[in-house]
């Protein structure tokens, strides 16, 4: 498992969502304590790199695509192909965020897949469509 120190709520970063227009912030609680030592199945480590956090809020501000998401209708997925360091090569990701109100949300979720599960990662439908815009 890995370890990060955590501070409460301090701000890991946040920026605003290229399709919501709401401003996304992610906490360093929940990047300590759900998205890397909850997940610990999988190994998160890549999460510890300030240069994908910076992937990560950068997919959220220009993603290619947006999908609702199936299990939690307040949340919606962002997904890009992405280079993450520590990875052999480019990446899906889905980066799944959850509205708080009108102009924030959270992030709540990064999942790296590859390309053969993308039509289960989309589940409910895409909403946003970078390429046919």
């Amino acid at each position: 498992m890995s370890e990060i120190e955590c501070f409460d709520n301090n701000i890991v970063f946040s920026v605003f969502s290229g399709y919501s227009n709401r401003e996304i912030f992610l906490y360093e609680s929940n990047l300590a304590n759900h998205l890397i030592n909850l997940h610990a199945d999988r190994d998160r480590n890549f999460l510890l790199d300030p240069k994908n956090l910076n992937i990560v809020a950068n997919v959220i501000k220009d993603p290619d695509l947006v999908s609702k998401d199936l299990k939690h209708e307040e949340r919606l997925n962002y997904f890009s192909i992405v280079n993450f360091t520590g990875f052999t090569g480019p990446s899906n990701v889905r980066i799944t965020t959850e509205v708080v109100d009108a102009k924030k949300g959270e992030l709540v979720t990064i999942s790296p897949f590859n390309h053969s599960s993308m039509r289960k990662a989309i589940g409910g439908g895409i909403i946003y469509d970078k390429h046919n815009t």
